[in-house]
């Protein structure tokens, strides 16, 4: 599997996390339970992944480089989205 899979499967998982963080505040009942099973298919990939992958040092940090601009990348697009969802509902 490529690194850029991972990573996209890992900015997505972030995204993912920032939504449940944003259902359970606004008490979405309805949108907790798919976005779990989501989220830990995103995880059980992931593991998996850097399993088989992390053989030595230098890819477990290169991982890690990978993971963590992802996790970045995802958390600011969480909050880009949510903005836009606020938006379109006080429009209505």
């Amino acid at each position: 599997m490529s690194y850029f899979i991972a990573a996209m499967i890992h900015l997505l998982f972030v995204g993912l996390r920032s939504f449940q963080q944003i259902n359970v505040i606004q008490e979405k009942y309805l949108y907790i339970p798919p976005t779990s099973y989501l989220m830990t298919g995103c995880e059980v990939y992931l593991v998996s992944w850097i399993a088989f992958q992390a053989t030595n040092n230098l890819e477990r940090l290169f991982m890690t480089g990978i993971l963590g601009t992802s996790a970045w990348v995802g958390s600011i697009l969480s909050i880009k989205i949510h903005r836009m969802l606020k938006k379109e509902g006080k429009n209505e």
